[in-house]
Order: structure tokens, then sequence, then C-alpha cells
């Protein structure tokens, strides 16, 4: 018997290998990011409540990404029927030269899922850091909004090392992600916002010798800062991947060995650990957990695929109260 609470969402004709590699659900809409296929898919629920293919969105004709013929679809954020997304196209992959990017093709893009219109761009703000300043777009309540903040002196400040830009947002509330990297003898962080009292400050969320920010989640009750990456050795100083928890309500702190990308749904987090060729990891683990009131994580399901299966995890994301695995 199939199960009524799990939708399996096959590809299909036209369909590249870069479908789902960036995925926004909400009780309304599924979108998932093709950019292989310059789209992005959007799925919604018919009167029975069963999701289905309704429509596909391309980059308007006049952008470079359409003329590109790929690169629109990456880094999906949805907001109730208000989509952003960013697209960064490239040259044709020729045999022993390397990925180039095609220039100008760098944008972000607002849709509006409850109009049949195209994307609109939006001016890429200022994200040179110039003046010890950074501003980037973020989506709150409906609505696109632009956001300024002081890079507090960190290089990967809001960046990401697999993503243009590496932030939460729920409410009044916005997380910031500082990554550790290679090169430099700090530990990563994460930094808590206001949004109504930005000249305030952020609260600082840190642990000693912990290799996090690179990827963050927030929800009402918790804000999280993890690491996709494996330790870092600068000399003699090693910082081992993390996952850091705080409770919003009382300010409780766990940190966690578990370490891989986060997401997060109210009280229920997910790590999801890639395989790689590059760390000889022949597995994927993808690790859920139930956060107590002082964010403790109790482990309530551990799944793990093996790279070499005809069929592996590749990404999980828990996002309002839907979990969504691509195979």
């Amino acid at each position: 018997m199939s199960n009524p609470n799990q939708v399996c969402f096959l590809p299909e004709p036209g369909d590249t290998n870069s479908f789902a590699s960036s995925v926004a659900v909400n009780d309304k809409y599924l979108v998932v990011g093709d950019p292989g296929a310059n789209r992005i898919v959007v799925y919604q629920k018919n009167a029975q409540g069963q999701w289905y293919r309704e429509r596909e969105i391309y980059p308007p004709e006049n952008s470079i990404s359409y003329q590109a013929g790929n690169g629109f679809g990456r880094n999906l954020r949805l907001d109730k029927n208000t989509l952003l997304a960013d697209a960064s196209s490239i040259e044709p992959i020729q045999k022993n030269h390397p990925i180039t990017a095609v220039p100008g093709s760098h944008g972000q893009y607002v849709v509006r899922l409850d109009r049949p219109e195209e994307p609109t761009p939006i001016d890429l703000p200022n994200n040179k850091e110039e003046g010890g300043f950074i501003q980037f777009y973020i989506l709150s309540e409906d609505r696109l909004k632009i956001v300024t903040l002081a890079d507090n002196n960190e290089e990967l400040f809001s960046t990401s090392l697999t993503e243009d830009r590496n932030f939460a947002v729920h409410k009044n509330l916005l997380l910031v992600g500082s990554p550790s990297n290679y090169t430099v003898k700090k530990d990563g962080k994460g930094w808590l916002y206001n949004l109504q009292a930005l000249n305030s400050g952020g609260v600082e969320l840190a642990h000693s010798n912990a290799f996090i920010g690179d990827t963050i989640a927030m929800s009402e009750q918790f804000a999280v800062v993890g690491n996709q990456r494996t330790r870092r050795l600068i000399g003699d100083n090693v910082s081992y991947p993390k996952t850091l928890i705080r409770s919003l309500n009382n300010d409780s702190t766990v940190v966690t060995d578990d370490y891989g990308n986060v997401s997060l749904d109210r009280n229920i987090l997910a790590i999801m650990l890639p395989s790689s060729r590059s760390y000889m990891r022949a597995r994927s683990i993808l690790k859920i957990f139930d956060l107590d009131d002082d964010a403790t994580p109790h482990l309530i399901q551990e799944r793990t695929y093996n790279r070499r299966a005809e069929q592996y995890l590749i990404g999980a994301l828990i996002q309002n109260g839907w979990l969504v695995t691509i195979y």
C-alpha cells in the first residue's frame, strides 16, 4: 500500500542532472531548480490535495542567462507566494578545460507565484563589502527587503563555500553564517540579528575550535550553525566540524559532533552529510533530531546511503512540515 504522506517526483523529459539542485517548499508550492535546463519547476496541489507539475519558469528572454541556455534556478528561497532565485551561467564545457562563467550572467530574480508573470530581475546590491558593510536581499512576510550589515571584519561573512549567500530569516530574526576557511586561524560562527534593530548589532554564536558557519538554519524556537566540510588544519591548530544549536527561548546552547548541511522546522533538525569522492566518503548520512527546550538533540531517525548503490541520497531538506530527500 502506498503512503499518502509520501510523494515521489520523478524527472521528466527535458530535466537534467541538475534537477533538484535547489528546492524550497511550503504548504502551497514545491519549487525545484534545474539550472542545467535553465528553469524552475513549480508543483502545486490539486483539489484532491495531490501534487502536480503546474508550470515551468524560465529567465526573461533578454537576460544573459536565457541567451546562455543554463544557470537559472539556483539558491531558491520561498516565502508565501514570493520566490527569490539566483542565476549564474557557465560556458559550454570542453574537455580538459576549466569551467568558465558567462560574463554578466550572475543575477537575482523575484517571482510572484500567484501571478502569471515572468521573473523580474532585481539590481544586485553592493556585495563587494566596501567600507566594511555588505548588502543582500531577503524575503520576509512575502516581501523583498534589502539588508545592510557590518561585515564584522570577517572575510567570509554571509557567504557559504557552496552558495553565494548564507542566511536564514524567520519573522523578525535574521541568522547569518560566517564560515571558517582554510587559510585564516579564525573559527567560524553565526550572527543573530533582530531585523527591527539592526543598528544594535548581532549576537555571536560561536564555539572554540569549532569548524562551523558554512550552513545555517532557523525556526521560531532555535538557531543552528553547522558545517558541511571535514576538519581544518592550520599549523598546530585543528578545528573540527560541529553543529551549534541555540534555543531562542532561553539562550541554552548545545554543540554536537554531528555535522553536515542543516535544515530546521520548528523543533525538528535534519543534518545531511553527503558522500564525497574528495573526502573518501562512500556513504551519505541523514540524521533527524527532536530538539528539547534546552536545545539538546535527540536522534529519532538515521538513514545511511551507499554511493555505489543504484539510488543514493544527494540532498535533504526539512521545511514547512515537509522532509524533502533528493536522490
